[in-house]
Parts: structure tokens; sequence; C-alpha cells
């Protein structure tokens, strides 16, 4: 495992590029070849969890709805919401028992003008990481770069946290 910078050229790229693409979670969802990219955790008929393919932090996990939802309390009526908020903390504790973080983030990320699907960031903080590189910080490529992992990590990575469901 590797850190690799991102600079604000290849963020500028990057908004870009999700600006005008297709939605990846949908493209996931329907199994596109985007789909290989991603390590699929877990997957029941409204909920998708897979580990980011460019995380910032080991063990980063999204959660979706597998519906394309934009707006929380607009598109997903109370029982949806509350069972994809049943999944993200079912792997905030497992990510927890497979990995003992300091802490963990959970973040909803988006915007109209890019990734508009609604998706949660499930982002393990390592024990000892300065305060510095914590919080918003720790889920900023342009701070802190993003991990690049070998197949045989990303594999070991998603078999611990599934074990610890």
């Amino acid at each position: 495992m590797k850190r690799i910078a991102f600079n604000k050229h290849e963020s500028d790229n990057y908004i870009q590029e999700r600006g005008i693409a297709p939605c990846f979670i949908c493209q996931i969802v329907a199994g596109d070849k985007i789909r290989d990219r991603h390590q699929i955790l877990f997957e029941d008929e409204r909920v998708i969890a897979f580990l980011s393919s460019k995380p910032t932090q080991y063990g980063q996990v999204l959660v979706c709805p597998k519906q394309h939802a934009e707006q929380i309390s607009k598109d997903l009526d109370d029982e949806e919401y509350l069972h994809l908020q049943s999944i993200i903390f079912k792997f905030s504790k497992a990510i927890q028992k497979a990995l003992n973080p300091e802490r963990i983030y959970v973040a909803s990320f988006g915007s109209q003008q890019m990734n508009r699907h609604i998706h949660f960031h499930l982002v393990p903080i390592p024990k000892g990481t300065p305060i510095r590189e914590q919080q918003m910080a720790s889920m900023m490529p342009e701070l802190v770069g993003y991990l690049d992992l070998e197949d045989s990590e990303w594999k070991e990575l998603a078999k611990n946290i599934i074990k610890s469901l």
C-alpha cells in the first residue's frame, strides 16, 4: 500500500470528469464494468456498500441507496432512510472491529455539480493520526492524497470487513 499525491491539476480534472460522467453509483448497481474497480461488500434490494476505489483512508467504505436519489429528505421516505442508516451503522461496527481505528467519520458528500447520488463515506481514522490530518482534512485527497492498494491488500481488507459484519 502506498499513498499517492493528488495535486490541484488532478483535482480539477476529476471535478470536470465527474461533472459530465454518468452516475458512478448507478453504473455499479447496474453491473457496468466500473463495478470491477470496486470491492462490493454488501448488497440487498435497496442498499449497496463497497470499498472506495480511491480511499483517503484505509478501510474507507461507501454506503448508498441503490435507487438513484439525490436529496435525503426529498427522495427517501422514512423507512428507506432508516434502512440505509442501519446498514451504515452495521458497517461502522464492522470497520471498528476489523481495523480498530481511533474514530470512524460518517459523511454524506455529493453535489448537484457532480456525484449527485446520495452516498455516505465511512472513513476510519488510524490511531495516532495528527489532529491536523483528521476531520475534514482526512477526507480531502488534495490534502492527504489517496491510497493505492495492491489487489491482495484490497481483497484482504474486504474479507476482514465482511468477516466482521
